[in-house]
């Protein structure tokens, strides 16, 4: 399973959505299998590309109510409430930013590894069709 983020790639003008952005990955990860199964390398039988719709942190964003409960979060910041995290959060960057403690960086590996472990996938599945298809993938192949 392969995640992207889509801001990136449309930033950089290489697809202007989701949808081209999956189709190139996924046409790469055909071809790389083709090439390299007259390899040595153990390859997969097939590869998912799952795109985070805007950004990683949009995932991160899905559940609400279990990032209150992460030490890196200040819960009174959080008074939004949303239906669909990938569509009404324009800048998950930024705001999940403006919801965290003084010092935490959402950028530090061990910060982030904290936000998501207060992602209850139950609950962002509700909120984010992104982070939905992510773990329906995640399920299928588990």
């Amino acid at each position: 399973i392969i995640t992207l983020d889509a801001t990136d790639a449309i930033k950089e003008k290489l697809v202007t959505n989701c949808i081209e952005l999956k189709e190139l990955v996924q046409n790469k990860a055909k071809e790389f299998l083709t090439i390299q199964s007259r390899g040595s390398l153990l390859l997969p039988e097939n590869i998912v590309v799952i795109i985070a719709d805007k950004t990683f942190d949009t995932w991160l964003c899905s559940d609400i109510e279990g990032l209150k409960s992460c030490s890196l979060i200040d819960s009174s910041r959080i008074t939004e409430v949303y239906s669909n995290v990938d569509n009404e959060i324009q800048s998950p960057n930024t705001w999940l930013k403006s919801k965290l403690v003084r010092l935490a960086d959402p950028k530090n590996r061990r910060h982030r590894k904290i936000l998501a472990s207060s992602i209850r996938p139950e609950e962002g599945v509700k909120y984010s069709p992104s982070f939905s298809k992510f773990i329906r993938e995640v399920r299928r192949f588990a």
